[in-house]
């Protein structure tokens, strides 16, 4: 839908200093699906793990999938801020130009 293509940016002449990283005009066409299948699968983690809060222990997982999906939230909200925080900087290329 919308190739990635390598593109090298120079920030000084001299001394010569490039960034180089692959870019895409629409970045959103592959995030927007990656990240709905993304969060349509944790809904589906959290519904089936509510659906089984009532299995005994040693036969169900429940306890372990809510550590991991908080594991995967805490990713979610510190990753998340970085990658705002960095939007302005020569790693822009490297993000996708948000």
């Amino acid at each position: 839908m919308d190739p990635w293509v390598w593109e090298r940016i120079k920030t000084q002449d001299y001394p010569l200093e490039t960034y180089g990283g692959c870019t895409c005009d629409n970045f959103w066409a592959w995030f927007g699906p990656l990240i709905s299948l993304v969060v349509f699968s944790s809904l589906m983690v959290l519904y089936y793990a509510y659906k089984s809060l009532d299995i005994s222990e040693e036969l169900g997982d429940s306890r372990s999938i809510f550590f991991t999906m908080f594991t995967q939230l805490e990713a979610w909200a510190i990753g998340i801020p970085i990658l705002i925080a960095v939007s302005g900087s020569s790693a822009d290329i490297w993000l996708g130009s948000f």
